[in-house]
């Protein structure tokens, strides 16, 4: 899990890794087996929140990780696991006004439900049974925002050009939402945008910074 830090998001260097040893997350990761080629770490989310950076992440067959820290640089806290299960991925924390944290993420095993948790005040535990907030095909690479007391679910989807950004933008943050679609794709082409998120420059404009692949 390695953190860096750019200002521009042109220049990076790397400040460091956020997983001391990565077999916290599992024997299969050890260097003697490296059984989990494509199945590790997923999707990362890292959030600042009460004077902490927080970073969060799944793994298809190990569960929810969680680690923070009090600067990107560290020193991190040794791995901490949520919820040791599968068939999920691309988990994001979000911090509402009030304090109150929440986990999104993809029970892609089931259908691709998009489910919301409530989260501990420490971050540590997941609190009480799920909302389903989205399903769709192939839904996942969830984030969550907030921005002028609107909330914003950002996701992707599959359809037939392929797979697309989609939002979700409502008054609360378990719906009933509007939803769009961001962009269309070439599938040749756009090579899958996805897993990415939102940033907002100095200018105010806002911008989506992602990955493209398709396991090439």
């Amino acid at each position: 899990m390695a953190v860096l830090h750019s200002k521009d998001l042109v220049n990076w260097r790397t400040l460091g890794g956020a997983v001391d040893d990565v077999t916290r997350i599992g024997p299969e990761l050890n260097w003697d087996r490296m059984n989990r080629y494509g199945r590790g770490v997923w999707a990362g989310s890292i959030r600042h929140h009460a004077g902490r950076f927080w970073v969060y992440f799944n793994t298809p067959d190990e569960g929810f990780f969680m680690t923070s820290a009090p600067s990107p640089t560290g020193p991190w806290e040794p791995l901490h696991a949520l919820w040791r299960t599968s068939g999920w991925n691309d988990v994001c924390p979000f911090w509402d006004d009030d304090g109150q944290g929440y986990l999104v993420t993809t029970h892609y095993a089931d259908a691709y439900k998009v489910h919301l948790y409530k989260l501990s005040t420490d971050g540590k535990s997941l609190v009480g049974p799920s909302t389903v907030i989205h399903q769709s095909r192939g839904s996942e690479a969830n984030k969550l925002y907030k921005i002028d007391g609107t909330y914003y679910h950002l996701f992707s989807e599959v359809k037939p050009e392929g797979r697309v950004l989609m939002m979700n933008r409502g008054t609360s943050l378990t719906g009933p939402f509007e939803t769009r679609q961001l962009q269309h794709v070439n599938g040749s082409v756009d090579r899958e945008p996805n897993q990415g998120g939102l940033v907002q420059a100095p200018n105010g404009a806002w911008h989506f910074v992602t990955h493209h692949g398709q396991g090439r």
